[in-house]
């Protein structure tokens, strides 16, 4: 896993199935050649639910206990129909799509995730909210041109069902990250 080193990138998230990432893909695919932004691979969409970072390799696999024993809600389906931003689709850095409104039991996730990983110890990006969303894309630079290449992303209608939580270890490499699932928990 991390071979010598000390310590290893990792993320939690909702896994996405293939189908919503091929369909989830097409909304922006015809915009690879818009150099500005460093879109996301189709096999690396997911929605994060908590960024650990740098992480200690004899940490991990105190993170799989911990993911295997907090109780779960039942998932039911996201209707993704909101293209947005952070900090805002008028001035973006991050470029995602997400659901107009995020059903609770999404945020129960998050909230059960984060107590238990400040429970156990272990460090993470505490955000004040959850926002449910999936990553299209990061700004490189701003550009006059970022409204143009947003409107021309359509606005999404997909229904998916999140029902598997991952454990994320990123290798960064020159060509982009690549994300391996060491972990993962169907939920109920």
């Amino acid at each position: 896993m991390g071979g010598d080193k000390q310590t290893v990138r990792l993320f939690i998230a909702f896994a996405l199935k293939e189908e919503a990432k091929r369909e989830i893909f097409s909304l922006y695919r015809s915009l690879s050649q818009e150099r500005q932004i460093k879109w996301v691979e189709k096999e690396n969409l997911h929605a994060t639910i908590v960024f650990l970072g740098s992480t200690p390799v004899k940490k991990v696999e105190k993170i799989k206990r911990i993911l295997d024993r907090i109780p779960l809600p039942q998932p039911s389906p996201i209707l993704i129909d909101e293209l947005g931003g952070f900090p805002s689709l008028s001035r973006p850095r991050v470029i995602w799509i997400g659901p107009s409104h995020t059903p609770p039991w999404t945020s129960e996730v998050f909230q059960r995730i984060t107590g238990a990983l400040k429970q156990g110890h272990i460090a993470f990006d505490a955000k004040p909210k959850f926002v449910f969303h999936i990553t299209l894309g990061r700004v490189r630079r701003p550009s006059p041109r970022l409204a143009e290449i947003t409107s021309r992303i359509e606005a999404p209608e997909i229904e998916l069902l999140c029902d598997e939580i991952c454990l994320f270890q990123s290798h960064l490499s020159r060509s982009g990250p690549v994300y391996e699932v060491i972990h993962s928990r169907k939920m109920p």
